[in-house]
């Protein structure tokens, strides 16, 4: 799953799309087939070669609260930004939850959510992590942990590969 969900980013990257709302619940998986099909392109946004929107928008805040990075809490989302670091977040976020059954960021009001926000960029900053880290595997583990970093700069950039993944 996350796999394919790593595979889909590229090439929505490749094409220079962000999603800007990755999250499990725009995963549809079909069990029979083992596929997963990612939905709900409502966020959606064409960006330029510097990474910043393509589109003529409105600043706006993107991104479901529990999975919005640290930098949508400081500011909204502007031409100013750039675009693919945002959907890195979400897609590490994503694999906490897919492999320990529990949010990266709990919380149902925005207090609560920034408050695990707070938590998780001080155990970033000192490495000291988050307990749900253990439930992924080791050799995905750094993947997700370099996704959620605090800073957009240090978020890998998806690149394609020949068949796929290539993080």
């Amino acid at each position: 799953m996350a796999s394919q969900l790593a595979e889909g980013m590229t090439w929505l990257h490749t094409y220079q799309i962000a999603h800007l709302d990755l999250k499990p619940g725009n995963l549809l998986w079909d069990s029979r087939c083992c596929h997963l099909m990612l939905i709900d392109f409502g966020m959606a946004l064409k960006w330029q070669e510097d990474g910043a929107p393509a589109d003529d928008i409105e600043p706006f805040t993107a991104v479901t609260a529990n999975y919005r990075p640290p930098e949508l809490w400081k500011r909204q989302m502007s031409k100013a930004m750039t675009c693919w670091p945002v959907d890195v977040w979400c897609f590490g976020a994503t694999m906490v939850e897919i492999f320990a059954s529990t949010m990266l960021l709990p919380g149902n009001t925005k207090e609560h959510i920034l408050s695990a926000m707070q938590q998780w960029v001080r155990g970033w900053n000192t490495k000291a992590g988050h307990p749900s880290l253990v439930a992924i595997p080791k050799h995905l583990r750094n993947v997700a942990w370099f996704c959620c970093a605090p800073e957009a700069s240090v978020r890998p950039k998806m690149k394609n590969t020949y068949y796929g993944v290539g993080l």
